[in-house]
Formats: structure tokens, sequence, C-alpha cells
């Protein structure tokens, strides 16, 4: 297929295609190893946790509850780990999130191997996921300054492929683990942690040292208004990530429930949810290759993609043959990498130089909550009801999408910020 082949094949006119150019580079490879590893832990919590609680106390309950600890504390702590990233700067703030995680899931693995009660368990779980809340943040402002700005949409399209082979091989090497020593599950999210930080540290060091050379990737729109939430731009992709984060959570944690309906089972599920990983995949290094092409504004283009993201998910609402519901499955998921894109090179420029850890970390947490409503949402309401919320989230976003993004209002905010600054250094006489 003479599409797909251009992906890969080099470009007369540039010298390499986009996607083989960033994964020649000779830091980027370090950078996604590193971010894997830093993922790998949160992925193997929904199968580690159940089975150290299991393994500890005799309950599946104890799991559960230490699985949703952990996701509220990840998210709860985003922004403020972001923000302890941003003030120490990268090198000592990655290494300190990432040594601290390690240590956490260290004291668990010895609470796991005495069975210490329950309580324990679940603190040191609430306890490691605030240590890695902020490291997501950190890890983007990162690449920004080891990656040139022209590979940026590629190195995102990339590590959008490598998430999907992280999220499969995770839960299974968190088994492996367990089938040796039930409680090495939580030793393999210690040495996961460990080797992420090492690296990190390399790959931070390295670019400590060359942050000149590579200021051009982390400029920021210098009429932005300072602070994040004065700045309606960024309140635009905040909500656009958690109208996102929601209709992806809808068509992944209905998987399950729209496979019974149809007659399915859970092996079904994953086959629905594989084909949202896999058109995710392949129209992210899609966009990546051809991203040079498209003319219209990130905006624009991140409209038009919630716009058929939206339709897909009031599509599955809709459903009512397997032809159907496959071909919603695909809208959305063919939307996924390239929003992903899009919402990561666009919320660059609308976040302050000295607060891009902060920035990223917000939205990340954003999606987070927003692919949290739906399974809130598939607890609350009915399968029907559960669905059609998605897109109506999304249909609320792209309402207030016009007023977000009008030159008017930004224009504004920003002036009263320069007001703003003008007159501290009169209250400091």
């Amino acid at each position: 297929m003479p599409i797909i082949k251009e992906v890969f094949e080099i470009d007369n006119k540039k010298g390499k295609s986009p996607i083989r150019e960033v994964i020649g580079h000779k830091n980027y490879l370090k950078w996604s190893l590193a971010v894997q590893l830093m993922r790998a832990p949160s992925l193997m919590t929904s199968l580690a946790f159940v089975i150290i609680g299991y393994y500890a106390t005799g309950s599946h309950t104890v799991g559960g509850l230490m699985v949703t600890v952990y996701t509220i504390s990840l998210t709860f702590f985003a922004v403020p780990g972001g923000r302890f990233v941003d003030k120490v700067g990268i090198t000592k703030g990655l290494l300190f999130l990432l040594i601290g995680s390690a240590i956490s899931f260290l004291l668990l693995t010895l609470a796991t191997v005495f069975k210490a009660p329950s309580f324990i368990l679940i603190i040191l779980a609430g306890l490691s996921g605030m240590f890695l809340a902020g490291a997501p943040g950190g890890f983007r402002t990162l690449l920004s300054r080891i990656v040139p700005r022209n590979l940026i949409s590629s190195a995102i399209a990339f590590d959008a492929t490598m998430i999907e082979v992280v999220v499969v091989t995770s839960p299974l090497i968190a088994a492996a683990f367990s089938t040796i020593w039930k409680p090495g599950t939580g030793f393999a999210m210690v040495v996961a942690s460990l080797l992420s930080a090492l690296l990190a540290y390399l790959l931070a060091k390295g670019s400590e040292d060359n942050k000149l050379e590579n200021e051009s990737n982390v400029t920021e729109s210098f009429a932005a208004p300072k602070s994040l939430w004065l700045n309606p731009r960024y309140i635009f992709w905040l909500l656009a990530s958690i109208a996102f984060g929601h209709i992806l959570g809808t068509a992944e944690t209905g998987a399950y429930p729209i496979s019974q309906a149809f007659g399915g089972g859970a092996n079904t599920a994953a086959i629905l949810i594989g084909v949202v990983a896999v058109f995710s995949i392949v129209s992210g290094l899609l966009y990546a290759t051809f991203e040079s092409k498209i003319k219209y504004s990130k905006f624009s283009q991140a409209c038009c993609l919630l716009v058929l993201i939206t339709i897909g998910c009031f599509s599955l609402f809709l459903s009512e043959s397997w032809l159907w519901l496959i071909i919603s499955l695909v809208v959305i998921g063919t939307c996924t990498a390239p929003l992903m894109i899009v919402r990561s090179q666009a919320v660059e420029l609308e976040i302050p130089e000295d607060r891009k850890s902060e920035g990223f970390s917000l939205i990340n947490a954003s999606h987070s909550i927003g692919f949290g409503l739906s399974g809130l949402f598939l607890a609350i309401l009915p399968l029907d009801g559960m669905l059609l919320s998605g897109s109506i989230t999304g249909v609320i976003v792209l309402i207030m999408a016009p007023i977000l993004f009008s030159e008017k209002l930004y224009k504004k905010t920003a002036q009263k910020t320069i007001e703003n600054d003008s007159k501290l250094p009169n209250t400091m006489e």
C-alpha cells in the first residue's frame, strides 16, 4: 500500500521520513524507553495490586481499594508534582519523583511479604501514586528539550504506538513475576521505576547542557497570560482533554458491557478495544507523516477531530449491529492519536516557560478525569445513558470552543495580565 509505505520510506526532498528521523534520533529512543518504564507500574496496578491485596489479606476488595486510591492520588497530585519539577528543575525533579516511587513500591513489596494490615497497603499504594503523579509532565517537557521542534509530532505519534505495546505487556510482566513469587509484582514496579530514573537523569542532565541549542522547542506564545487559569485557550485544551478522555473511556470501559449486550464476552471486548488501538496507531503514524501538508490551525484540527470522535461516540449509542459498532470504534480509534498529537503540540504554546511540567501534568490529569467519568457513569447509569454521556460532553466542549478561542477574549485576558504585572514594581517600592 503506497500510503502506509510512505510513512517509513525515504522522502527525497527532506532525506528521511519524519518517523524514520525521530526513531534515528540519538536521544529519543532513550526517552521513549524511560517514559515507557515510568508508565509500566501504573499499567501493572490493576492486576498487581489485586494479586498483592489477595496474597496479604485474602481479599480481592483490598486490591480494588488500592487501585482506586492509587488512581485518585495520581490525579490529585499531578499538578503539585508538575509544579515541583518546574521549581527544582527536570533533572532533580524527575530523579526525586522516580526514586520516591521506587522506594514506595519497595515498601509495598516488603509490606506484602510480611502480610501487613490492609490500611498500610492502601496508604503505600496512594504514596506511590503521589510520587509518580508529576512524572508524565516532566517527561513531556524533557521531550521538547531533546527533540527538534519539527520532529515533535512524529515523536508523539511513535510514543502513542509504544503506549499500546506497554498497555499489553505490563500486566503480562506483573503476572509473570507473580508466578515466580507473589510479592514479586511489587518488585517489578521497583525495577521499572529505578531504570526510568537512571535514564531520565542521563537525558535531563544532557538537556541542561544543551538548553540553549533546544530553546526553540520550548518557546511560548508571548501574548499568552502568565496564569494558566486566566488563559482561555489553555482552558479550552483542558476541557478538550476531559471530553477526549471521557469519549475514549466510554469506548474502552464500555467495551465489556457492550460486548455482553451483543451476546459476546471478555474476549470479544478485548477485540473491540484492540480495534480502537490499531486504528489509533495507524492514524498517528499517518498524521505525523503528512502533518506538514495540513494547512489548518491546530485549533481547527482539534475541533474537526472532536466533532468526528463525538459522532463516533454517539454512533456507539445508536449501534444495533456488529458492523455499526465496529465502524463507530474505527472512527474513535482513527481520531485518537491525531488528537493526542495536536493537543500536545498546541497546548505547549499556551504554557509559560517556567510552568511547563505543571501545565502538561494538568492536561494529563484532565484526561484521566475524563476517562474516570466513563467508569462513574457506567456505575450510576444504564449502559445507553453511559454511552450517550460521552457524546454530550463532546458537544458541550465544542459549543464552548469558539468562545474560549475568540481573539477578543484572549487579548483582553492577556492585557489584564500585563496591567497586573506592570503594577508589581510599584508595590515593591
